[in-house]
């Protein structure tokens, strides 16, 4: 489970290779735009855990679900999507009624 607000990992190359260059830049400028549209959406709805599909990122931002899924799986999640805490709080209540039920 990921902890708002989400940080997207970014790739790095300092090589030569022009394409390479321009697929890290490419990955990098993606990576942004998901870290952005994904923590609004975060802020604007009002629950403690919450749920995006891949597939449902992909398409609102214009993004093959395929891209999506490889910038966003290192996050902790899983193979249709990512599971969000607004808060180490709302974190830790889930662990505790997951524990006690």
């Amino acid at each position: 489970m990921v902890v708002y607000p989400i940080n997207v990992p970014r790739r790095h190359y300092n090589g030569k290779e022009a394409k390479r260059r321009a697929k890290t830049a490419e990955f990098n400028r993606i990576a942004a735009e998901l870290r952005v549209y994904l923590n609004r959406c975060i802020e604007r709805r009002s629950d403690d855990i919450q749920v995006y599909y891949y597939n449902g990122i992909a398409s609102e931002t214009g993004n093959s679900v395929d891209v999506v899924r490889d910038i966003l799986f290192p996050l902790e999640c899983g193979h249709y999507g990512l599971t969000v805490a607004k808060s180490e709080e709302a974190l830790r209540r889930q662990f505790q009624i997951a524990t006690t039920a």
